[in-house]
């Protein structure tokens, strides 16, 4: 058996597991950082929204940068730039340093989906592609859960760098499984990128029709993710007085519908179409923050049957993620790495701003998150029902 199809697999999962694992970790830190830093919640929520800026610069060009070069030397130098800035995250004095190597945390982390997912592609095609993708996204799915429950424990036993650091030895023990078994699944192109060939390819791609469609929808819904991980650690803790314990456990807890999602969506796939399976994900997300909309005013205060009534929302996430990557990566099999940049690299961007915009209103509750994913899968159910009527 050719060695890509089980070495490849494995160690994108590792990598996704590690871009994943990174920022769910990170969340029950945050509380004992403000502390440290004597800094305001909002002021570090900053450290994920630069994390992921730096996700975004990363995500645009690596992708990109691996057609020409090869997948594997940039999936290694990405994933070293991710260890050194782990590790001196660690040993930040101040604010100002700590969000310094968070930028570059992110982009060292951001080339694991871009070139994860183009490596996936050119090993797998077809339907194979598309449950390898969305195994890897159940794997890194898997992660959260995991994480915030150590982050959460770690830092009530050791403290905030302690347990960011033992996160940094995790991920120089992966740079090291990857720098040894990793193939090369692209061989490099041998003249330089230039402006005019990038930008007519992706002229090219966002001449697709359902390529921006489905574009659109992923990069909105992956916003939701970090957006729960930048707002609801804080809500948690300072709002509802759960230790940092408690709230990754909760978290953790919270993230095992993702997966279950995942799974039930790898087991259909072949028996129903993908579009009625992202419907699905959307009800299921509009159930959940309907149900948190509806809790607020009827006077529940207990955190945990508050975060109970969301779980819907990550099990939607499931039927989502993987799903709408495969049908993304399907429609432009000449150009991976460049859909795989411009996948993710969007999805960081508009992040980013989502981030800002969910910040510069929280106020320590649920509603601006709610409201904002109940308005946006709206919004992405309208431009489903448009995909459908196009593919037809």
């Amino acid at each position: 058996m050719d060695r890509r199809f089980i070495y490849v697999p494995i160690c994108v999962i590792l990598i996704a597991i590690a871009a994943e694992g990174a920022p769910s970790y990170f969340g029950p830190l945050m509380y004992s950082i403000t502390k440290t830093f004597q800094c305001s919640p909002e002021a570090i929520q900053l450290t994920i929204t630069i994390y992921v800026g730096g996700l975004a610069i990363s995500a645009f060009v690596s992708g990109l940068l691996s057609d020409h070069y090869g997948r594997r030397r940039i999936m290694v130098l990405g994933l070293i730039i991710f260890v050194i800035s782990s590790f001196a995250s660690t040993l930040s004095p101040n604010l100002l340093s700590l969000l310094l190597w968070r930028l570059l945390q992110g982009m060292g982390a951001g080339v694991s989906w871009s070139v994860g997912n183009a490596m996936i592609s050119d090993v797998y095609k077809g339907i194979s592609a598309k449950r390898m993708i969305n195994l890897v996204h159940i794997f890194a799915g898997a992660v959260p859960p995991v994480a915030a429950a150590l982050g959460g424990i770690m830092c009530a036993s050791w403290g905030w760098r302690l347990a960011f650091a033992a996160l940094a030895v995790v991920l120089f023990l992966i740079l090291l499984f990857v720098y040894w078994k990793l193939p090369e699944t692209h061989q490099a192109i041998q003249h330089r990128a230039t402006k005019q060939p990038l930008k007519a390819g992706i002229k090219s791609l966002l001449r697709i029709s359902l390529f921006r469609k489905y574009l659109i929808i992923k990069v909105l819904i992956v916003t939701f993710i970090f957006i729960d991980e930048t707002n609801l650690p804080l809500i948690l803790e300072a709002t509802y007085g759960l230790g940092s314990a408690a709230t990754g456990i909760t978290l953790g807890t919270s993230f095992l519908l993702y997966i279950a999602g995942g799974l039930i969506f790898n087991y259909v796939v072949n028996d129903y179409n993908s579009h009625f399976l992202v419907r699905v994900g959307f009800i299921l997300m509009l159930a959940g923050n309907i149900a948190i909309l509806l809790a607020l005013p009827m006077g529940v205060e207990n955190p945990y049957l508050l975060q109970a009534v969301r779980l819907p929302i990550y099990m939607g996430w499931g039927f989502i993620f993987g799903n709408v990557t495969g049908l993304i990566m399907n429609l432009a099999p000449q150009n991976l790495g460049l859909s795989a940049s411009l996948m993710i690299g969007t999805e960081m961007v508009v992040t980013f701003i989502a981030l800002l915009l969910i910040n510069a209103f929280y106020n320590g509750g649920f509603y601006p998150m709610s409201i904002y994913m109940l308005l946006v899968t709206i919004l992405c159910w309208g431009i489903l029902r448009s995909a459908e009527r196009k593919a037809k």
